[in-house]
């Protein structure tokens, strides 16, 4: 298996749903996204996938994250911005966007 890996960095603040039904104080966290995409084969150039397009992607997807309140983005408006929500939803992201550009 051949894989390539992305990071992104960005600053988001959050205020988190506690068990008990009260929010935690607002607070601001650096966030790391790690993108791997792996694949069986290459392409004719030799490629996975590429890599500077990955990049680009997944600094436009992350983009509109920076320096907000996560609770207040429209994907995260109906759920608990933990960390694992996060997580799932950016790799939801950046997963749609490599299907639509065809990574073998």
């Amino acid at each position: 298996m051949l894989r390539i890996t992305v990071k992104a960095v960005f600053n988001a603040s959050h205020q988190l749903n506690l068990a008990d039904d009260t929010k935690e104080i607002l607070h601001e966290h650096e966030w790391l996204v790690i993108a791997h995409v792996c694949s069986k084969m290459m392409n004719k150039r030799g490629f996975v996938i590429d890599f500077e397009q990955v990049k680009k992607n997944l600094e436009a997807i992350i983009e509109p994250l920076r320096g907000c309140q996560l609770e207040r983005i429209s994907h995260f408006s109906n759920m608990n911005p933990s960390a694992e929500h996060v997580a799932r939803s950016e790799e939801r992201r950046v997963g749609k966007e490599c299907s639509s550009r065809g990574t073998p």
